[in-house]
Formats: C-alpha cells, structure tokens, sequence
C-alpha cells in the first residue's frame, strides 16, 4: 500500500475514533460521543461535554449519561432521544422523538443518567440526542443497538412525531 494513503486512512480513522467511541464489555453496547453546540447541522463546536450510551445487560434497557461541563451555561435543560434516518443524522433527518428528562444545571459539571426501558423505542434506525435549554447541544452517533420495543411499549414516553429542535 501507498504509505500516503495509508497515513491518510491513518489519520481519518484516528479522527473518527475521537469523535465516537464504540466498546463492547460487561454492558452489551456502549458507545459515547461528544456534545457539540447546536448550529442546526449537529456539527457546531464541542462543548467539553458527552453523551454516553449503554444497553444493559440482561434487561435490554439503555442508559444514556450526559454530561455538561463549566462551558454549559446554568439553567433547565430537557434532554431528547431523536430517531434518525442515517448515521450520524440531523435536524433534517428527524423520525420521531422521545422527551427522556429534564437536567437542571448549576455551577460546574453535572452528570444525568436517564433510562430507556426495554431499550431503543426506535428499533433499526440510528440516534442523535438533543439537549435543549437556555442553550442547545447535540450529539450524534453512527449506530445504536438495534433491540428495542415497539415504539408504542407502555414503559416508554409517547413518540413525537419531527424533531424537538423544531418545535
């Protein structure tokens, strides 16, 4: 091989491994990504925060943990588990949503951990995870475990239709 483009493919795949890391372990799936701030394309600067998923094993639940950092500004946030239509999508891409809790954040770094029972409401499709208030976050990822409920399972919030940047 080429040594340039080895080191181009290189370099490409470090860049992505930053971006988004996937681990299978004791958890049957974990994968994080960092939050960036929301300039409607899900790509805007990052803002020290993350966003980590984990599908629990033996109960199929995910969890997913925010994190928000000195950089996010104090105030009420609602958090939103976003069904997209292809990895790493958008706004645009929007499917469905689900509200999975409110973060009121002070001074300093918060960590929230909101639970998805029985799993991903939104089975075969991809994620991105909105956090909303006095400023917006995102963060986007490539895949996300393919169990899950039907949308309409008792133990999940009821689906919206769009996306809740949106609204």
């Amino acid at each position: 091989m080429n040594k340039k483009y080895f080191f181009g493919a290189l370099a490409l795949g470090a860049s992505f491994l930053l971006q988004s890391t996937v681990v299978l372990a004791g958890d049957r799936y974990v994968q994080s990504n960092v939050l960036h701030v929301d300039n409607g394309l899900c790509t805007g600067a990052v803002s020290g925060g993350k966003v980590q998923l984990k599908e629990q094993s033996g109960t199929g639940d995910i969890k997913y943990v925010a994190t928000l950092t000195n950089a996010v500004p104090a105030g009420t946030y609602t958090a939103y588990w976003v069904c997209t239509t292809v990895a790493r999508g958008c706004h645009a891409n929007a499917c469905g949503f689900i509200t999975a809790g409110t973060i009121v954040k002070g001074a300093g770094t918060l960590t929230s951990t909101f639970t998805l029972p029985s799993g991903n409401p939104f089975p075969g499709n991809y994620v991105h995870v909105d956090i909303i208030g006095p400023k917006s976050y995102t963060a986007t990822f490539a895949g996300i475990p393919a169990t899950g409920p039907l949308s309409t399972s008792a133990k999940l919030p009821a689906v919206q239709a769009g996306d809740p940047s949106q609204k």
